[in-house]
């Protein structure tokens, strides 16, 4: 199973790698940082879920839906997620963060 990270923020997206990767799963986890690495991670495997960003730097990450697989998205602009998609609102504590969207996808992969 594949899980894609979408986050432009090394520290989060590094932090959450790390976890899903120690879950009990066993997932592969793919990183990207910005739209184009996404795409092109996209292009290349099935993903069994997303980890989307909305805020990449000056991209949008909701450009990218919708996508062919459960999405959860990780943001600190909760208002400005698009509806029908699990959103985590991201604070200012990085691991907090971190567990509640790994908590959220160990939920979405059940």
């Amino acid at each position: 199973m594949r899980i894609l990270i979408v986050e432009d923020s090394r520290t989060c997206r590094d932090m959450l790698a790390a976890r899903l990767r120690a879950e009990p799963v066993r997932a592969e986890v793919v990183t990207a940082a910005t739209l184009v690495e996404a795409r092109k991670a996209l292009a290349s495997a099935r993903f069994a879920l997303v980890v989307l960003d909305l805020e990449l730097g000056n991209e949008r990450g909701a450009e990218l839906l919708p996508l062919p697989c459960p999405v959860v998205i990780a943001t600190s602009s909760p208002d400005s997620a698009p509806a029908g998609y699990y959103v985590v609102t991201k604070g200012r504590n990085f691991a907090a963060s971190v567990e509640r969207v790994a908590e959220t996808v160990r939920w979405r992969l059940k």
